[in-house]
């Protein structure tokens, strides 16, 4: 881990935009995995998607985002596009979302996440 002589803010502000390229966070925290334009390559095979680092998602002062508590994770699916910053100005390991930018997809998607999925699937993962 490089030296910083500062800390964020100081340090710079290294925002970014991306795509959203994984929701399945093991460890149930609501976090995504980002290709960040710029700064990860587009191609899959130099950097697949299982490499890019999670990012957090920021959430309102209203909601206590932790596990277990609050609302539901972001409902931010694959193939949307994010706005946010690095946590770490030097690395670029710790990304933060903070949020999601419009977009309107050229073709159907195969399905749609509701809820109930996210229900399922954090159900699924406790076990």
């Amino acid at each position: 881990m490089a030296e910083q002589s500062y800390f964020m803010g100081l340090d710079g502000f290294v925002w970014f935009t991306g795509v959203v390229e994984d929701r399945n966070d093991p460890e149930l925290l609501g976090r995504v995995r980002v290709r960040c334009v710029g700064f990860h390559t587009d191609n899959i095979t130099e950097l697949p998607t299982s490499e890019l680092p999670w990012a957090h998602v920021m959430h309102p002062v209203t909601d206590p985002s932790m596990q277990g508590m609050g609302s539901t994770p972001s409902f931010l699916v694959e193939g949307g596009w994010v706005v946010g910053f690095f946590r770490d100005t030097q690395e670029k390991q710790q990304p933060l979302i903070i949020g999601s930018l419009p977009g309107i997809p050229d073709e159907a998607a195969e399905g749609i996440a509701t809820v109930g999925d996210a229900v399922k699937f954090i159900e699924e993962k406790k076990g």
